[in-house]
């Protein structure tokens, strides 16, 4: 068996509103422990998911990248959506009618915008909670979502998300044939079903909307709904105070999470090098410029998260509360 394998780099976004799951889908597919209550992702973290094809003696790597979904900790960037060659948008099936209009609304303009042509795909996570299908699909219809490939997953279950990527994997070197060849890469996508150990049809049947799919290809003048949203204003003062209270038992996961991709970011960093190490000449420049993108990436990632613990800090230390909140909470505890 070979030492060194040609690798072939993809990069894999999860976009959607906070709270529906992708992290933890993200560490389903990664062997990762899936968490039992949420905690808001700064910025962004990056996993790996790799499949290798020995025969063929190349190396394929999805890059995942987690992007947080809480607009107060990650205003989007668009650096986000350089490169992108997959996108995954994750709405929650408990909550359709809010995260699919949120996924029209926010993320995928900003797909269109900001990227060029890409594989876009819908999940639906949570289905090991109770959910109404038909009503699901209905309103990815009205939200013109159906003409992209559907697919229901659960983190919790693991239950198709790994039949999501392979499905997204294969797709994408289906569209990329042309280029593989011109490019001189020995490896197509019926190998990947070889590694896969599944067929077309056997990936198929994770789609609950295949006899409609038009097109997997963001098309750059797509229809984009614009729609507005009432934002409702905070309630009592109260409430806030006890909101915040709960959410400061959280910080310090939360700091260790940031942390945590802090040195995953550096770990990639030397991927990069090491990638460029092992670039033709021919192609070097055009890498180059690549790798500059994504380290202008990981710089604004990283003044993000420094920015967000610099805030969870001060956070942390605005909690007494006033004298009126005070003697309110304590008059209930007596």
């Amino acid at each position: 068996m070979a030492d060194v394998y040609n690798e072939i780099n993809l990069k894999l976004v999860f976009l959607g509103s906070g709270g529906v799951g992708k992290t933890s889908l993200v560490n389903a597919l990664t062997g990762k422990v899936v968490p039992d209550r949420y905690m808001p992702t700064i910025g962004s973290t990056i996993n790996k998911k790799e499949y290798l094809l020995e025969d063929s003696n190349y190396l394929v790597s999805v890059n995942l990248w987690d992007i947080g979904g809480q607009r107060s900790f990650n205003p989007l960037n668009p650096v986000f959506f350089s490169n992108v060659d997959i996108a995954f948008l994750i709405y929650d099936i408990t909550k359709p009618q809010e995260t699919i209009a949120e996924l029209n609304e926010i993320y995928l303009p900003n797909l269109l915008q900001n990227t060029g042509e890409c594989l876009i795909f819908i999940l639906g996570n949570k289905i090991d909670l109770e959910f109404e299908k038909k009503a699901i699909k209905d309103i990815l219809k009205q939200e013109r979502f159906d003409k992209y490939p559907n697919i229901l997953v659960s983190a919790l279950h693991q239950e198709n998300i790994e039949a999501a990527v392979e499905y997204a994997t294969y797709n994408y070197f289906i569209e990329m044939s042309e280029e593989l060849k011109e490019n001189n890469v020995k490896i197509n996508a019926e190998k990947l079903l070889d590694v896969y150990g599944k067929s077309k049809v056997e990936l198929e049947k994770i789609l609950i909307n295949l006899e409609d799919i038009s097109s997997m290809k963001i098309q750059k003048k797509a229809p984009v709904k614009v729609s507005k949203k009432k934002l409702e204003n905070t309630e009592m003062e109260l409430e806030r105070y006890r909101l915040i209270q709960e959410r400061l038992e959280d910080l310090e996961t939360i700091k260790e999470q940031i942390r945590a991709s802090f040195r995953n970011n550096l770990i990639t960093i030397e991927d990069m090098i090491q990638e460029l190490k092992t670039t033709p000449i021919s192609s070097l420049i055009k890498n180059i410029n690549k790798t500059l993108t994504q380290l202008d990436y990981l710089k604004g990632d990283f003044e993000l998260k420094l920015n967000s613990l610099l805030n969870m800090d001060k956070l942390a230390k605005q909690k007494e509360p006033p004298l009126s909140l005070k003697s309110t909470t304590e008059s209930e505890g007596n």
